[in-house]
């Protein structure tokens, strides 16, 4: 998934966004913040359209046409507060994997949302930020198989950084060579080590394309710090390094002698 965080309008979103979220209140009136800027670009059949809907209970998502939007639908959503309801980031990550299953449901490619929960519902920026990473990477894929493109609409350029360090701390990755050499070995098939470790040395480049693919979908994909611990300034090459190691750690251990 393409992910995004910018400062931009959440209510004027291009029509390349198939829908955008709002942070709704429980009767869906048109309210202030996110909730009153998207119900004043939608025009006041939003507002009709939603009363027959309302409540809307904390946690829970619905969608509705987008009407003067140029985005064809509005997935309307309701956080906690943090300070006054109980529990409120467990409602927080129900709020972000309902809001995927129901982009999943309607095949959304594109969603906007804004920065969930830290608008009148006071919700710290590291918390969220640490929220809405958590369920990108493991809410959206299952439930959201179509969704290529998610952007965080940002009211100021000094909330980025909220989501870098969100991406660092929830990125459990291997950092180091070492460390990755350790996850080939617990994670590949044992077949597959005896014969990675039966190579030859000057086979081993044959054997680095077979792994390549791997490595770069899995641990070396925007890992910044195991491509920076291997010297390296291109996938390709980081991998080829991590393949090197791990056919020397097999050597050691004496993998291919049986082979």
């Amino acid at each position: 998934m393409r992910l995004e965080y910018r400062v931009t309008d959440i209510a004027d979103q291009p029509q390349t966004f198939d829908a955008v979220v709002n942070s709704a209140n429980s009767n869906f009136r048109l309210g202030s913040g996110v909730a009153g800027a998207i119900h004043r670009a939608a025009g006041p059949e939003l507002e009709a359209y939603c009363q027959p809907l309302a409540p809307l209970a904390p946690g829970k998502a619905i969608i509705t046409p987008g009407f003067k939007l140029l985005n064809p639908w509005i997935i309307h959503v309701r956080a906690a507060h943090y300070l006054l309801d109980e529990e409120p980031e467990a409602v927080m990550a129900e709020v972000l994997r309902s809001m995927f299953q129901v982009a999943g449901e309607h095949k959304i490619k594109a969603l906007a949302m804004p920065f969930i929960g830290t608008g009148v519902f006071k919700f710290p920026y590291e918390v969220a930020a640490d929220l809405i990473i958590k369920a990108i990477q493991n809410d959206a894929p299952q439930l959201a198989p179509d969704l290529w493109r998610l952007k965080i609409c940002l009211t100021s350029q000094d909330l980025e950084s909220y989501f870098h360090q969100a991406i660092e701390r929830n990125d459990h990755r291997p950092k180091t060579v070492e460390a990755a050499v350790q996850y080939l070995l617990e994670t590949l098939p044992e077949n597959s080590l005896r014969d990675l470790a039966a190579l030859k040395e000057n086979e081993l480049i044959q054997t680095h394309f077979g792994l390549s693919l791997y490595l770069r979908n899995g641990l070396m994909k925007e890992n910044k710090a195991l491509v920076t611990d291997t010297g390296k300034r291109h996938l390709d090459d980081a991998s080829g390094v991590i393949v090197e190691a791990l056919w020397n750690r097999l050597k050691q251990q004496g993998k291919g002698q049986s082979a």
